[in-house]
């Protein structure tokens, strides 16, 4: 392997990329394949390698607290953008896979690097330019399982920055889903039932779009807002009724004295991290459908709903374990930000999803999340969650990962 040339390529390959051991799924089998290929190819000055090794420095350096490392990561980025500009400005190279994944890899840089709060900044740019490159990539873009996976990549860090800033989903996105709901790609994974039956996306556009209107005001009644979000919460559990017999869900240990141990609770998945990812994302989901039901006064002591939170909650705090030492643990950052921001969670559950986070974050280098847990553990570290007002789901620039 090439990587000894490039130090942070270990380090990205061994601590952020989908490794097939991990999920024992064929399409990222060769999705993995590939992101190798488009790294080590000797007769190309690929934009991908500097990408990729840009993420893998940015990453060690926070791991080692080596500024020196974290400098040249920088450097190495500052190299990658211009050539994803020079990619983007070439017709014929714009609508390339490699293309769109150098942004994608670029967007999580500034995740992992995160130097001071207006790095946010630079990732929601990067993010609109990946909104107008799934235009521009049509329905060609999935040609083949590759495109796929990197539109569900792309698909995170469009919603995610939807949500932070009270947008509707863009339109360029609504199409390239429509289309690849309806294509070949997903028909090939409903068989290997590597895709759920029904669309977890089109529900998280409702519930985007929803978070949209009552930013801009489009909502004045407030029972109006129960209801669709009531309504979006009972898609998400009609999602999770259809699902395949093996995606077995984790059934909550007895609480004693009103709490779960957390860190011993035997939560499994046979190996299988995809699963819980999958998972975590519909708790994720129902927490802030939830949290909408509670714009109602007569909902906010609901409790069913607060019920429903706090049990959400606790699976998401249950499944860390199952993360440990492995890529995919990536994907539970953002879960454990949802649980520390719903009001209605007890103090020690948001401090243990605050802690969860900082651990996690620090183990993988994505000081994006070791600076928000940090903000957040300041918040929570009296008997009361003063502080904790000026923060929440959709304005914490926490960047969604892949």
């Amino acid at each position: 392997m090439h990587s000894a040339l490039r130090p942070g390529h270990d380090f990205y390959f061994n601590t952020y990329a989908p490794k097939v051991r991990s999920c024992g799924i064929v399409a990222n089998e060769r999705y993995y394949a590939w992101l190798q290929a488009a790294c080590f190819d000797p007769l190309s000055d690929s934009a991908v390698a500097d990408a990729i090794e840009a993420v893998g420095l940015a990453g060690l350096g926070n791991v080692s607290k080596a500024p020196q490392i974290s400098c040249q990561a920088y450097d190495v980025y500052c190299r990658a953008r211009k050539k994803l500009d020079a990619l983007l400005e070439d017709p014929d190279k714009r609508p390339e896979d490699e293309t769109l994944l150098v942004l994608i890899t670029l967007c999580f840089f500034q995740t992992v690097y995160f130097e001071t709060w207006q790095s946010h900044n630079a990732w929601a740019e990067l993010v609109w330019k990946g909104v107008e490159l799934i235009d521009i990539r049509g329905s060609q873009q999935f040609k083949d399982e590759i495109g796929g996976i990197l539109y569900a990549q792309i698909r995170a860090p469009i919603l995610c920055l939807c949500v932070q800033h009270g947008y509707p989903v863009p339109p360029a996105l609504v199409s390239a889903t429509y289309t690849f709901e309806n294509g070949a790609i997903r028909q090939e994974w409903l068989k290997s039932e590597y895709a759920s039956p029904a669309s977890m996306s089109v529900i998280s556009f409702q519930l985007v779009n929803l978070g949209a209107a009552i930013r801009q005001g489009q909502f004045t009644d407030t029972s109006g807002i129960r209801d669709r979000a009531m309504a979006i919460d009972r898609d998400l559990q009609a999602w999770a009724s259809v699902l395949p017999a093996h995606w077995k869900w984790f059934q909550l240990p007895p609480r004693i004295n009103g709490e779960i141990d957390y860190d011993s609770s035997q939560f499994q998945y046979a190996g299988n991290t995809w699963l819980a990812e999958i998972q975590n994302t519909y708790r994720s989901l129902r927490i802030v459908a939830l949290r909408l039901v509670g714009h109602d006064k007569e909902s906010r002591s609901d409790g069913e709903v607060l019920a429903a939170i706090r049990d959400l909650s606790d699976e998401i705090c249950c499944s860390v374990a199952v993360f440990d030492n492995v890529s995919r643990a990536l994907s539970v950052l953002r879960p454990l930000m949802v649980v520390f921001l719903a009001e209605s969670n007890p103090l020690a559950t948001r401090r243990y999803a605050a802690q969860a986070l900082l651990r996690v974050g620090g183990r993988l280098g994505v000081k994006n999340a070791t600076d928000v847990a940090e903000l957040v553990l300041g918040c929570l570290g009296g008997e009361s969650s003063g502080g904790l007002e000026r923060l929440d789901y959709d304005t914490v620039p926490i960047a969604a990962t892949f």
